[in-house]
């Protein structure tokens, strides 16, 4: 399955992250959104086996669903050039500062 099309069906068809009839398209574009805006935050750590993975937290504001959260991430392989995944993590900052502590990472750039 297309890894836009799982994304889409795991963080807005079911999680209802985003509002109700987000399409796939939409979806990629609130990311991009999150990744270009020079208020959003940006997190380097390792994940499980060790890859450096960059993060993109940024406020969700428009983007957030019934279930969504205040800010949007976007994560991303750095070694691969690859992104993984595209979600609004119910702990927002926290989310990602916990994983900060457990997998060597730090801010490179603060959400403001």
């Amino acid at each position: 399955m297309d890894r836009v099309v799982a994304k889409h069906l795991l963080h807005v068809e079911l999680g209802q992250e985003w509002p109700v009839g987000t399409l796939p398209d939409e979806y990629l574009t609130s990311l991009e959104h999150t990744i270009r805006n020079q208020q959003s935050g940006i997190s380097l750590e390792r994940d499980e086996v060790g890859d450096w993975r960059l993060v993109f937290v940024g406020r969700s504001g428009r983007w957030r669903g019934p279930d969504g959260g205040n800010y949007i991430l976007v994560g991303f392989l750095a070694e691969d050039g690859c992104w993984m995944t595209g979600f609004q993590p119910e702990q927002g900052l926290a989310y990602v500062t916990g994983r900060q502590r457990r997998a060597d990472g730090r801010w490179l750039r603060r959400p403001s």
